[in-house]
């Protein structure tokens, strides 16, 4: 291989942090800690960088930045706990050249009326976290590429564009990515060609062994999907006419399915299935070719009863039956026409053949105080049925009715000053039914369901608790028992509530007036239920609140603003005050917000930042609890000394690099994110 310095590309490149820092400690820098000795509050931090001469070879596979959840795996943050002085240091990083043609199956690049997809280059370099710079190919003409990565490993991906293969999924680009080349080391500049990969498959598409029959409208089409879960869509197979496809894809395993046209059984059966179904499973497509595929049709028909009995009329429409694959997740189900109000019921619908799970698609709005005719909490009413021949199901939907009064704190439900929030009955993973409590009155309620295991939740309205008041009624909602429900009666509900009070302090004194926000206060419980307080920007503060009882966290949110207003007295970024704390019964909770003045100096390789046309990014500092962030610009030039009260925690920060540093050529000042405190060097 022939490795140079290419003259510099007009080409304009994006680069992003792909989730960049989640793979910072497991793959950059080792075991993760607080306690190395460039964590300690005070010190300047100065990094080392090995020149290695260029090697390129492909070492396996490399983990893609992108499947990534935690921001910082294994990362345990620099202990920052009183004030102090933190010199921060920019590691100097090497970058390099790479330039290359891209060509398809070895041949041209075909013209597209639209891009012809993307290069995505995952990068893992020596310093900083995984990033990812994505090269857009143009509608035509040959492409040579020219960009700047940071040294070190890098995967390279194919990604097609939705637009093109959405008007030509027959190619000849592919309509699904994949990996161009696993790993390769590139430690010094020089050429990386990169050929895709593209295979056709095309054939006929039958049903039950002969000619796909004429419809009213498009009658489906078929769909790829690979093992990643990328999924390419053939054309549409019209209403009329044997049917036939082809697709371009990124050689590799796909699972086939039919996707049909749910609108054709809007009036009952079809001439062809409605909804989508697999039809072959792991197919290896390395080359192209043929490959034909049948599409087994059943049609499924039915009389709907109520405990065995005819449906009775009602008010609205009273549902519908829904048909959801056994072993397919998120696709492939399909509803029958509704119920309607009135009138014995029945069904009818075309699927492809498989097994179903059999439910009741249930209609909330039948539960409004009065008796139902139907369920409205939907859910399984023949858990597994094999569907491998046209013929008759008939469905009988079991139903209990459940009444009772809803009550706060074992007395009448009071009026409140705006909405009370509902109760919400659920059952598994089915849609639940809300019961409105409304503003005033009693609440007595009525529901109709099918037997089974429910949980029955508080739904608060937070716009109750304005943080001076505390009103009635809890302003935080959660689960408030789950039980089995399989007959009819009668079951009261009762709403908990704990009212708590106290004041705020700053260091263990009265907030100070500024003339920006404060912030706020965030009371948070485990079901994902929070309530606000807003710290307003002058005056003492006493909070009062009405919560759900429950464990609570409790958080101080900075204002947005932090940085940039004048005579701030408040901790930059915020964090994390109270955690798991039980709230169980009335009474009063102080709360102290935590302040520490963090100074020192921004430097580059031990060095003063050097002066740039463009900006050098920011210094970003992030809680491990994900509570406060905040950001420090760099500006274009001139030294940068920084002066920022924060709480007290474990922090990592980082140099948020301007991507734009890296367009015309290796930079002088990285221009890829690095970490500069909070995890272990490597």
């Amino acid at each position: 291989m022939l490795y140079s310095r290419p003259a510099s590309s007009s080409k304009q490149l994006s680069s992003a942090r792909g989730l960049a820092t989640s793979l910072v400690c497991a793959v950059l820098l080792g075991a993760c800690g607080g306690g190395g000795e460039n964590d300690d509050a005070g010190a300047s931090t100065t990094n080392v960088v090995t020149t290695v001469d260029m090697t390129m070879g492909t070492t396996g596979t490399s983990p893609n930045p992108t499947e990534t959840g935690d921001p910082f795996p294994g990362c345990d943050g620099i202990d920052i706990a009183q004030d102090g002085v933190l010199d921060l240091d920019i590691a100097v990083l090497e970058y390099v050249v790479v330039t290359g043609s891209i060509r398809v199956n070895g041949g041209a690049l075909p013209d597209a009326d639209g891009s012809r997809g993307a290069i995505v280059f995952e990068t893992t370099p020596a310093k900083g976290p995984p990033s990812v710079f994505t090269y857009t190919l143009d509608s035509a003409g040959a492409e040579d590429y020219s960009l700047v990565l940071p040294a070190g490993s890098v995967t390279v991906r194919y990604l097609p564009d939705a637009g093109l293969c959405a008007a030509s999924p027959e190619g000849p680009l592919p309509c699904t990515g994949g990996v161009l080349i696993p790993t390769v080391n590139i430690l010094a500049d020089g050429v990386l060609d990169l050929d895709i990969p593209a295979v056709t498959v095309s054939g006929k598409v039958t049903q039950n062994g002969a000619v796909m029959p004429d419809d009213v409208g498009d009658r489906g089409h078929i769909e790829f999907v690979g093992a990643a879960g990328e999924l390419v869509a053939t054309a549409g197979f019209e209403a009329a006419g044997p049917v036939t496809y082809a697709v371009a894809l990124f050689p590799g395993t796909y699972d086939v399915s039919f996707a049909g046209n749910a609108a054709l059984c809007s009036e009952g059966a079809a001439k062809v299935p409605c909804n989508r179904g697999e039809l072959q499973h792991g197919v290896a497509l390395q080359a192209s070719g043929v490959l034909d595929l049948d599409v087994s049709k059943v049609d499924v028909t039915g009389v709907v009863t109520v405990n065995g009995a005819v449906v009775p009329d009602g008010t609205g429409d009273r549902g519908a039956i829904r048909l959801r694959p056994a072993a397919v997740e998120g696709g492939g189900e399909i509803l029958s026409q509704p119920f309607g109000a009135t009138g014995p019921v029945d069904y009818a619908l075309s699927v492809v053949a498989g097994s179903y799970v059999v439910e009741l698609a249930a209609n909330p709005a039948q539960c409004n105080g009065e008796p139902p005719v139907t369920p409205c909490v939907g859910g399984i009413v023949v858990a597994t049925v094999k569907l491998v021949a046209s013929g008759v199901l008939d469905v009988d939907v079991p139903m209990i009715e459940v009444s009772g009064k809803v009550t706060l704190g074992g007395a009448a439900l009071p009026d409140a000053a705006g909405d009370r929030g509902s109760l919400l009955f659920t059952r598994g993973a089915a849609e639940g039914v809300p019961v409105a409590l409304g503003a005033a009155d009693p609440v007595d309620y009525v529901l109709g369901l099918i037997p089974g295991s429910y949980t029955i939740s508080y739904v608060a309205n937070s716009a109750l608790c304005d943080g001076i008041d505390a009103p009635a009624v809890p302003c935080t909602g959660g689960p408030l028992q789950t039980l089995k429900l399989t007959a009819t009666g009668v079951l009261d509900v009762d709403i908990p509530a704990v009212k708590v009070s106290g004041a705020i302090t700053l260091n263990g004194a009265a907030l100070q007036s500024q003339p920006a926000s404060r912030g706020s206060l965030l009371f948070a419980n485990g079901a994902g239920s929070a309530v606000g307080v807003s710290l307003g920007s002058d005056g003492p503060v006493d909070y009062a609140l009405t919560v759900l009882p429950g464990d609570y966290g409790v958080s101080y949110v900075a204002d947005g603003a932090c940085m940039g207003a004048p005579d701030n007295f408040m901790p930059c970024g915020g964090g994390g005050l109270l955690a798991g704390i039980g709230l169980a019964m009335d009474g009063v909770l102080d709360l102290d917000i935590p302040k520490i003045a963090i100074s020192g100096a921004i430097t580059y390789g031990a060095a003063p930042l050097p002066d740039l046309q463009e900006s050098r990014g920011t210094i970003r500092w992030s809680r491990l609890d994900n509570s406060g962030a905040l950001a420090i610009d760099l500006g274009a030039d001139g030294s940068v000394q920084y002066d920022v009260p924060l709480m007290p925690g474990r922090w990592i920060i980082e140099h948020g690099a301007n991507p734009e540093l890296c367009a015309d050529g290796a930079p002088n000042f990285p221009c890829t994110d690095q970490v500069i405190h909070g995890c272990s060097a490597p």
